[in-house]
């Protein structure tokens, strides 16, 4: 399991595109699991995975560093 550091959530928050990345090798097929899990269907379990990420980058300035990764993206 790779775990994000509070100094790349930081990194995310103030908009630099490699921490984004490294949560989404970190969380995506977790999440996308998850959602699958829910719908029963691949497809849209891409499509909602997909919104999902997209939606973590419009609100990064959201992210509390110092708070709980899996609550803010389970939530």
């Amino acid at each position: 399991m790779i775990m994000i550091t509070t100094q790349q959530l930081q990194l995310l928050k103030d908009g630099n595109k490699n921490a984004f990345e490294a949560l989404y090798r970190a969380y995506n097929a977790r999440i996308y699991n998850f959602v699958l899990s829910m719908t029963g269907n691949a497809g849209v379990a891409k499509d909602i995975t997909q919104d999902i990420f997209l939606q973590i980058w419009e609100k990064r300035l959201n992210i509390d560093p110092e708070g709980n990764v899996d609550g803010y993206l389970f939530k």
